[in-house]
C-alpha cells in the first residue's frame, strides 16, 4: 500500500470540523474523525474504487455519517489528499492547491 500524505490545509479542516462538533456535542467530533480514518483507510486500500470528481484529476470518496469528503490524487508514490472538505460549504474552493514541499 502506499502512504497518504495529507495536505496541512486538509489536517486543519479535519480539526476545525471535529472542533466544532465536540462544541454542539461531545463525542461526536470524535466520531467525525473516527468516520474519516476508516474512510482514508478504505482509500489507501483501494484507491481507484472511488469516482473521478468532475474533470478535476481527483477522485472523491465520501465520510459515512457526516457531510465530509476526502479529495484525493493516487501518484506514483503515494496517495495525496488535497482537502478534507465540508460538503455544505464552498465547492471546490480547494481545487488550486499543490502539494507541499516536506
Amino acid at each position: 500500500m502506499k502512504p497518504v500524505v495529507i495536505q496541512a490545509e486538509a489536517k486543519w479542516e479535519l480539526a476545525e470540523g471535529i472542533a466544532w462538533y465536540e462544541s454542539q456535542s461531545p463525542g461526536v467530533g470524535l466520531g467525525l474523525q473516527s468516520e474519516v480514518e476508516l474512510a482514508v483507510g478504505r482509500l489507501q486500500r483501494n484507491p481507484d474504487w472511488y469516482p473521478p470528481y468532475k474533470q478535476s484529476g481527483f477522485r472523491m470518496k465520501t465520510v459515512r455519517r457526516f457531510p465530509y469528503a476526502i479529495f484525493y490524487i493516487e501518484l506514483p508514490d503515494c496517495i495525496w489528499v488535497a482537502a478534507i472538505a465540508n460538503l455544505n460549504r464552498k465547492p471546490d474552493y480547494w481545487k488550486s492547491r499543490r502539494m507541499e514541499n516536506e
